[in-house]
């Protein structure tokens, strides 16, 4: 199932339209990637920590490789911030293109979609304090790490993307008819979100398969595939 969504993913990309937002979706991501880096290690370099230089330089380069480390911890759960400023578009041609749907049955404002980015970021972020003793034990970390974030990316851009389409009440519903699949993406999308460059499409790819999942397994009756139109 994986497998043929991200097919369906990758042939997306032949909308001119599609193609464009994505190089604008991986500059972005670039970008806020860049920016996170930069403003944490001007922090540090900023503050004196100590009053001996050489302490404060080792200080400086520990806390510039913890830095590192910690943007490729913390990156999967900032993805849904910088996806859903795309989400609403990502979405409207992709089902346009893909399925013949034109018309969302509610639509969100790009304030809103940040707002529910913002939310879960919180929201991710408090979890992952709370596992952080557990991240340092080997065999449950790894496990521990993606399950959770997994879990967490794959069920917010699963909703995002059905709440588009489908009343409040039955978003929730479908999701958990098909809570292995999302959790499966999810999982996927974060391991793709800790590998560099790779990481940089995942706002992206995150919108397009979830799209695909939505119709393929949720709605696969209210969708008429662009493949039968060209037939």
């Amino acid at each position: 199932m994986a497998s043929t969504l991200f097919s369906k993913t990758v042939k997306s990309l032949s909308s001119p339209r599609l193609l464009a937002l994505f190089v604008f979706s991986v500059c972005i991501t670039l970008v806020s990637l860049i920016g996170m880096i930069a403003i944490s290690i001007w922090i540090l370099s900023s503050t004196a920590w100590v009053s001996w230089s050489w302490l404060e330089w080792l200080l400086d380069i520990v806390g510039t490789l913890g830095v590192g480390v910690l943007t490729w911890f913390l990156f999967p759960i900032i993805v849904p911030v910088i996806g859903n400023l795309f989400l609403e578009k990502i979405a409207s041609i992709v089902e346009a293109d893909s399925y013949q749907v034109h018309q969302a049955k509610q639509r969100y404002s790009w304030l809103q979609e940040l707002w529910f980015g913002i939310r879960f970021l919180l929201l991710s972020l408090l979890l992952n304090l709370l596992c952080l003793p557990f991240y340092f034990i080997p065999g449950i970390n790894l496990i521990l790490y993606y399950g959770l974030n997994g879990y967490l990316l794959g069920r917010e851009f699963f909703e995002s993307v059905a709440k588009r389409q489908l009343p409040k009440n039955s978003v929730k519903r479908a999701r958990k008819k098909i809570l292995s699949v999302v959790w499966g993406l999810g999982i996927l999308l974060v391991f793709m979100a800790n590998v560099p460059v790779l990481n940089l499409t995942v706002p992206f790819v995150a919108c397009v398969v979830m799209v695909h999942l939505l119709y393929q397994k949720v709605m696969p009756s209210t969708a008429v595939p662009s493949e039968s139109i060209n037939a």
